[in-house]
């Protein structure tokens, strides 16, 4: 099941989009960005790509220092999770 939050920053990582990007999108929203974009990671419905456009894996804390650094993208299986709302 996905939230209403979790839908909506889906439906924004149809194409990579940096941290910055999706605080603009989401500035009026009132969920926390940060800790939504945190668990679609997890679930693995949305992976992380670093300043050399490689997928990579996050811990937590460097997700919270890097995450101006970072870009984000929809995977398959958030794509698929997504489109059965």
């Amino acid at each position: 099941m996905m939230t209403d939050a979790e839908f909506e920053i889906m439906d924004e990582l149809y194409f990579i989009k940096s941290y910055s990007d999706l605080e603009r999108v989401f500035a009026k929203e009132n969920f926390r960005l940060e800790g939504e974009l945190w668990m679609l990671i997890l679930k693995g419905w949305v992976k992380v790509i670093d300043g050399s456009d490689q997928e990579i894996g996050i811990e937590q804390e460097q997700y919270l220092d890097q995450k101006y650094n970072l870009r984000f993208n929809a995977t398959k299986q958030g794509l698929m999770a997504h489109n059965q709302v």
